[in-house]
């Protein structure tokens, strides 16, 4: 029990003297303990000490269960090592160990990253033929592969299935609708998707409030834009970032260009720091405009404002000379 509390707290080295004090006394540490040390080393990613404990378990006699293969097949598919993680679960069915919903769940989301469809497709159809149960993670999972490979139709049956079975789907599973909807151009599907959402008692990350600006932005629905950026600004525990403000700068283009200098002038106040992309493109669409490129450019950090002054700087009216009065 203590070693898994140090295992869950990421306090490695207490867990080792734990053990090791364990094997001095003559005492072997039981199942828990070996899956506390491998989940602690596979968060820390220092495979080759979680590998050691592996080892270590078949020297001393102590069988591995389906949850020190989850811990190992989790690992893996966190790192994209498909290879490795479809060797470990080869191990638990040769173990004769019954695979759990976990062990799916590390699996779905690995293929799902790999965009492997038929992988995704195969391995949600052993599970269901299994007779293991999805839950809400399982259905996030896979919620976010089809939409990372644009399948709408799959990922919108996946999202029905589990409305109709009364999961609670989180702003994960709705952010991967959101940006699926988004990439496709699907201004209804992104706004109706959104206020289902917020119907549901989800609360939007900034990530939703991405996909929403964008594609009001693309559309050039440049009200609606605004209309939900102040939703983002007033949304509790949600901030603009880089990103949002890059949408709103380039939706304003440069027929807005005074709209969107006003937004980067805003940045600071959510201490947000341009890059070269925003200071390219808010100089390009000011540059026809002397009476806004003048004081632009004065504003702009080094090397920004060397740079994009020898570009540009012949387009800002000179100031003109006063003569003083004698």
């Amino acid at each position: 029990s203590t070693q898994s509390t140090w295992g869950r707290s990421g306090r490695i080295e207490q867990m080792e003297y734990y053990y090791e004090t364990m094997l001095s006394q003559g005492f072997t540490p039981n199942l828990k303990a070996y899956n506390a040390l491998l989940s602690a080393y596979g968060k820390a990613q220092d495979i080759e000490r979680m590998c050691s404990y592996v080892n270590k378990m078949e020297e001393v006699g102590v069988q591995p269960n389906t949850g020190s293969y989850n811990i190992l097949i989790g690992v893996f598919a966190k790192m994209g090592k498909i290879d490795v993680m479809e060797q470990f679960y080869s191990a638990l069915v040769r173990s004769g160990l019954p695979p759990d919903v976990f062990t799916f769940n590390s699996i779905l989301a690995a293929y799902g990253k790999a965009t492997d469809l038929e992988k995704v497709q195969s391995t949600w159809d052993l599970m269901r033929n299994s007779g293991i149960q999805p839950n809400v993670a399982t259905y996030q999972n896979v919620i976010e592969a089809y939409s990372r490979m644009g399948n709408l139709r799959m990922m919108e049956r996946m999202y029905t299935e589990a409305r109709r079975g009364h999961y609670s789907l989180g702003v994960w599973a709705y952010s991967s609708l959101l940006s699926a909807y988004c990439s496709a151009g699907m201004v209804a599907k992104v706004e109706k998707t959104f206020d289902e959402m917020i119907a549901h008692q989800v609360q939007p990350n900034v990530r939703c409030y991405h996909s929403v600006l964008k594609v009001l932005a693309n559309s050039g629905n440049l009200e609606k834009m605004e209309k939900r950026f102040r939703e983002l600004l007033a949304s509790p525990g949600n901030r603009p970032d880089l990103m949002v403000f890059s949408i709103l700068i380039n939706g304003y283009g440069p027929t807005n260009h005074h709209k969107a200098l006003e937004i980067f002038r805003s940045m600071p106040m959510s201490r947000v720091v341009p890059d070269r992309s925003i200071y390219t493109a808010i100089v390009d669409f000011c540059k026809h405009d002397p009476a806004e490129l003048g004081p632009l450019l004065e504003e702009l950090p080094e090397p920004y404002h060397s740079e994009f002054t020898a570009l540009y700087g012949s387009n800002v009216k000179p100031k003109k000379k006063t003569t003083p009065l004698r």
